[in-house]
């Protein structure tokens, strides 16, 4: 009889404790609103001017590497904009406009090596067919430059890309 009582009494407390922490949880997650906004219009106006600071270093210190005070150089101070030598900006270099045609599709399948005759050849799918090429071939202008175990270089249109399988 005394379990029962116990049973009563645990499962309620339990069901709490449990409807709390759901409570927590979905409250957090849930988008709250603010009920009341007090908004309130402000109008900052501005009658201050700033003052252009001029300032000079005084560099009266000695030169930890050659022993000796060091000397300031006299920068120029410009009053108007117009003082100011201006550069021209860099003319930007004239580059040759090549029409370039778009690479295939090109993918590194593997690489199978014959131990008697040393001969290597890769398989390469070149837009989806697979090709089968040894090192200098070529198939669809594309040449087949250098064969690693993980990669490959081919040429197309003379620019060099490396695969990797």
């Amino acid at each position: 009889m005394k379990n029962k009582k116990t049973l009563y009494f645990l499962i309620p407390l339990v069901v709490i404790v449990w409807g709390l922490l759901f409570y927590k949880i979905f409250g957090y997650i849930g988008d709250k609103k603010p009920d009341n906004l007090n908004t309130m219009s402000v109008n900052i106006k501005s009658d201050t001017t700033i003052d252009v600071d001029t300032f000079k270093l005084l560099a009266n210190y000695d030169d930890p590497f050659l022993d000796k005070p060091y000397q300031m150089e006299e920068s120029p101070i410009f009053e108007n904009q117009n003082d100011i030598i201006k550069t021209p900006p860099p003319k930007p270099k004239q580059t040759e406009v090549i029409s370039t045609i778009p690479w295939p599709k090109i993918s590194y399948g593997g690489i199978i090596k014959n131990n008697i005759s040393n001969k290597t050849i890769v398989i390469v799918y070149i837009n989806g067919s697979g090709k089968i090429m040894t090192l200098g071939e070529s198939s669809n202008n594309v040449l087949l430059k250098k064969i690693y175990k993980d990669s490959i270089i081919v040429e197309f249109n003379k620019e060099i890309k490396k695969f990797i399988k």
